[in-house]
């Protein structure tokens, strides 16, 4: 008998089964999950994801008047995010939600102020750094919490993450080239919004991961409010079953990996260098568009189960097989890069395009490899999956960003020495940000 393939055999069909459960159960019905959760939880996505996203769209502005390759603020949102993601996992449930709550909210202003305040490129990176901690912590602690409650609450902080990448981009792009306020300003309008965590997190019903306590008799038995409901603490997760969750989600977090470092990549170290003479904007504002379509399609990935359930639609489709999404996402990676080297593309519209279907990909890749977490069927066993899974993004954006700091500087050298426009090989103002040129007349 060979065991080796019998124990493949079983390993394959472990995970197929966990799919087909996942499949079958995830979203039978939104009755079995108040209402207030579901949309609490779209908020908690919401300010997280409208703070980086910002941050995406504003790059450019960051570094104006530089030669700083765009990656370096990419590793500076990243490096923070993989070393979070990669530690807190393992003691998330053990740690009060409202102590964690403090960081998220203080480390996001902080860092907001830094870099819309302060004009020196250093000081502007560190703010980045510490926005990127405090969505790290946030990214951890509400993946994490969604466990305590009915999936629909994972899929309600995705499609909050989703509104939130596409607010982000198109109120930065209509402030500063519509409406023509100054980038800092524009910045500086929304930097007390993750104030609004705490409201809405008073308002939930609280649950929480507690140990279990023995008791002789009823005086020792601890009364329990009806909305303070409370699961088996995470401490009932041995190393050993950590491991096997590990393990039975590793395929699903190579594949978040390859995904999101073809996507951020795409973003930012190959479109920062296709920038087009006959385009009806400068060079600066292609990156605020192209950061903006990019977001309307992570939006919709993120959110399309979110909008059938909305219209009461019974089929919900998971994708199970999500390294197709990632083939595709490094497929279109590809094809930027040398559209960049080659300058076969005469159109920014096609570049639109492409991006956009980036982001939809990307969108769709992150929704779904959570809600295939296996483990699903067991609370402590569904937080601790999504909570590593969350290693797999920031992995591969900080490889992303290792990557660009070569890759962007080549594609543009190699397009100052080819190109007959050099000015529209960097979407970068190198003169700081203008009234004249910056805003749509």
């Amino acid at each position: 008998m060979d065991l080796g393939k019998e124990t493949s055999n079983l390993s394959t069909s472990s995970l197929e089964n966990d799919h087909a459960n996942t499949k079958d159960e995830t979203f039978s019905s939104m009755e079995g999950e108040q209402a207030l959760h579901i949309f609490v939880f779209g908020v908690f996505g919401f300010i997280l994801q409208i703070f980086f996203s910002i941050g995406i769209a504003a790059s450019q502005d960051i570094l104006e008047e530089t030669l700083v390759p765009t990656p370096v603020l990419l590793i500076s949102a990243s490096l923070p995010f993989f070393i979070i993601t990669s530690i807190l996992p393992y003691f998330v449930l053990k740690l009060s939600q409202t102590v964690l709550l403090v960081p998220i909210v203080f480390l996001s202003i902080t860092g907001v102020l830094l870099y819309a305040l302060v004009q020196h490129v250093l000081v502007r990176v560190m703010g980045v750094i510490i926005v990127s901690t405090g969505v790290a912590i946030g990214e951890v602690t509400f993946v994490s919490m969604t466990a305590l409650y009915s999936d629909i609450a994972m899929s309600s902080y995705a499609t909050g993450t989703g509104i939130g990448f596409i607010v982000g981009p198109l109120y930065y792009t209509v402030m500063t080239t519509i409406i023509c306020v100054p980038p800092e300003t524009t910045i500086l309008i929304i930097s007390w919004v993750p104030v609004v965590i705490f409201a809405f997190y008073a308002i939930m019903e609280k649950r929480h991961f507690q140990p279990a306590k023995d008791a002789n008799t009823h005086k020792n038995v601890a009364y329990t409010s009806l909305v303070q409901q409370t699961v088996p603490d995470e401490d009932n997760l041995s190393w050993s079953e950590k491991r096997n969750l590990i393990w039975r989600n590793l395929h699903l977090m190579i594949a978040c990996f390859v995904g999101y470092f073809s996507e951020f990549l795409s973003l930012n170290g190959v479109v920062t260098t296709l920038a087009f003479p006959n385009s009806p904007f400068d060079p600066r504002n292609h990156f605020v568009y192209y950061a903006c379509v990019f977001m309307i399609g992570e939006c919709i990935g993120r959110s399309y189960i979110s909008f059938l359930l909305a219209l009461n639609v019974k089929w919900t489709p998971v994708i199970t097989r999500t390294w197709i999404l990632s083939s595709v996402l490094l497929s279109l990676f590809l094809f930027l890069a040398l559209a960049s080297w080659y300058r076969f593309l005469h159109s920014v519209w096609v570049v639109l395009l492409v991006i956009f279907i980036v982001g939809l990909l990307a969108g769709t890749l992150y929704l779904n490899t959570f809600l295939l977490a296996p483990g699903s069927d067991d609370v402590k066993g569904k937080a601790f999956s999504r909570a590593f899974l969350s290693v797999g993004p920031s992995t591969g954006v900080l490889l992303a960003g290792l990557v660009g700091l070569v890759l962007e500087p080549t594609l543009r050298q190699h397009c100052l020495q080819s190109a007959e426009f050099s000015e529209f090989c960097f979407t970068r103002s190198m003169g700081g940000w203008n009234k004249t040129t910056s805003c749509l007349r």
